[in-house]
């Protein structure tokens, strides 16, 4: 099996950019052979036409049969070539030190060795020494990148202060929503999904603690206006109900575009999430409830347990390169602190973005779970990327199943150019 011809094949189905195999320090020396030749084509291609070509294609021009390759994942032949890279090294380096010694020349022999691990430092990209110089020239190519697009460059939350302050979403990112019970988290969580998929988004929603049922009528409730308990109760007017049922056929019409349910229960681990992301190849992950997700091992403290699931589902988020946006809970002290989120101070420190939701009237009961028809929430961003803060004020419109954006409590929205690039806002 030629491991070159996988990674070149999956590369092209799976429409990935040589940027994603330059940081994983994968060039054209990693390839012999006919794999080189293969790869220079796809290259040469490229840079005539700028897109990747068919691999009908390939398969035509270069005379190489890539269809026999197995459709492993991508990461998968990453690290098939980063092994052979490094045992090709290695074994290199054996032979040289072998003659050496056998020349009576310790001091070379030492030399190899040295060298065989600087070599294997510098293939692997994480612990790679990077210079100040190419990273910054890197930092300027991906803000003119942003300059040139007219969209946020990740996932959309779906309420605008996060978006534009956060951008979206980013690949590899860990979001965490965190509130009391019946704070109104999993609506949050829905609302980011359903914007996401609206916005060309593949979302993978795993739910703990509710029904596929109950989340779609939900998301239904959200996307045609019409009132989720209503939909429960059987008490949707004529107009209701046909509105939803031409919805319904709008949302099974986009079939290059799923929108997937995933049943949990409380036996669900973490890894078996992973292989559900393996296997339906999302854009975009939630994880309501993320913290009643177990791991495989049975006898580890529920602390230990939610730390588990955190760094999981952080190494998902890396492995797939996607967002993962999971809710869980405020411990008994409540929202404003990174500190107060339950069983395990992992949470706050893994996530890419942390934002509290609590009830704007702070002398309501926080153990209520009456909801009013229309009531606000405040959304507080406890963390962002680069030390943003903020707050937002959110309506929950259970008539009209809204839950929205209302107005910016306080914060900074980002300029475009001067010192003052940081427009206050609500202060």
């Amino acid at each position: 099996m030629s491991i070159g011809l996988g990674l070149i094949k999956k590369m092209i189905t799976d429409k990935r950019s040589f940027a994603e195999l330059e940081e994983q320090s994968i060039t054209a020396n990693n390839f012999e052979g006919e794999e080189r030749d293969v790869y220079e084509f796809v290259v040469d291609h490229f840079s005539n036409y700028g897109e990747l070509p068919e691999i009908k294609t390939v398969e035509r021009e270069t005379k190489v049969t890539l269809q026999k390759y197995a459709d492993e994942p991508f990461g998968y032949w990453i690290d098939q070539i980063q092994t052979r890279n490094a045992s090709t090294l290695i074994l290199k380096a054996v032979g040289v030190m072998k003659d050496e010694v056998r020349e009576g020349h310790l001091i070379e022999a030492r030399q190899a060795a040295r060298d065989l691990v600087l070599h294997l430092d510098a293939a692997n990209p994480t612990d790679r020494v990077h210079t100040l110089t190419d990273v910054s020239n890197q930092v300027v190519k991906l803000h003119d990148k942003r300059r040139m697009s007219t969209t946020i460059g990740g996932v959309p939350f779906g309420f605008e202060y996060l978006d534009r302050i956060s951008d979206g979403a980013q690949g590899a990112d860990t979001v965490a929503f965190a509130g009391r019970p019946g704070v109104g988290k999993s609506y949050i969580l829905l609302r980011c999904a359903l914007s996401a998929w609206m916005q060309g988004e593949i979302p993978l929603v795993h739910t703990s603690e509710m029904t596929p049922v109950q989340c779609v009528r939900r998301i239904l409730g959200m996307y045609s206006g019409v009132t989720a308990t209503l939909i429960r109760l059987g008490r949707l007017s004529n107009f209701g109900r046909s509105k939803l049922i031409n919805d319904i056929r709008d949302i099974g019409g986009v079939s290059d575009r799923p929108f997937y349910i995933l049943q949990g229960s409380l036996t669900s681990t973490i890894e078996d999430l992973a292989l559900r992301v393996q296997e339906l190849r999302p854009t975009v992950l939630y994880a309501d409830g993320a913290y009643l997700l177990r791991t495989k091992s049975k006898t580890a403290a529920r602390w230990e347990r939610v730390t588990e699931t955190a760094e999981i589902l952080k190494m998902v988020a890396r492995q797939f390169n996607i967002p993962a946006l999971a809710t869980y809970q405020f411990n008994r002290r409540g929202p404003g602190d990174l500190g107060n989120i339950g069983y395990s101070d992992a949470i706050g420190q893994l996530a890419s973005i942390v934002c509290a939701i609590d009830d704007e009237e702070k002398e309501k009961d926080r153990h209520s779970t009456f909801w009013s028809a229309r009531a606000y929430k405040l959304l507080t961003l406890l963390k962002g990327r680069e030390g943003e803060r903020g707050v937002i004020r959110v309506l929950y419109d259970m008539h009209r199943m809204l839950v929205e954006q209302e107005s910016v409590v306080s914060g900074y929205l980002i300029g475009t150019e001067g010192a003052n690039s940081w427009d206050p806002l609500g202060e």
